[in-house]
């Protein structure tokens, strides 16, 4: 799958990074991309999605796969914001096992971290009102959402 090295055991010096640990980040990074998509045809906007290795472990924030969505036509105002929030907003929702999302607010997201500078662009100062509203689509679109991600995921592994 990929040409990083993957170890079972580790001496104080060495990092460790295991099949789980690239699953997991392979899914969180197919699940992202696929939600910017999903939300993006949604609102009207085209959407293609791809993920790939990043070519080096983000010891940071545990990633090695990151990805990609091109958009057509470029959105602007309100969905911009809408599909720059998709990816993060996902990724919670996705470790949030019901779904309920009930107490995300703005305050939820530190830009530095939760969103990639692409995103934190699009997103722009986004209010509390968009994140809710981004839940929502995607409580709609998840079906979709999890579909593509599955898809991207696979691609990756072919």
């Amino acid at each position: 799958m990929s040409n990083i090295k993957q170890e079972t055991a580790v001496d104080s010096a060495e990092l460790v990074i295991t099949s789980d640990i690239l699953d997991a980040d392979l899914r969180s990074a197919c699940i992202h991309e696929a939600a910017h998509a999903a939300v993006a045809q949604h609102l009207g906007v085209s959407a293609v999605a791809e993920v790939f290795p990043s070519g080096a472990f983000d010891l940071i924030h545990e990633k090695y796969w990151i990805g990609k969505t091109r958009l057509y036509p470029s959105p602007t105002g309100r969905t911009r914001v809408l599909i720059g929030l998709a990816g993060s907003v996902a990724e919670a929702l996705d470790d949030d096992v019901g779904r309920e999302m009930i107490e995300m607010n703005p305050e939820d997201f530190d830009l530095s971290y939760d969103l990639s500078p692409t995103d934190a662009d699009f997103a722009g100062n986004f209010t509390t009102a968009d994140v809710e509203e981004t839940v929502g689509i995607l409580k709609k679109v998840w079906p979709t959402v999890e579909r593509e991600a599955g898809y991207l995921a696979a691609k990756v592994r072919a």
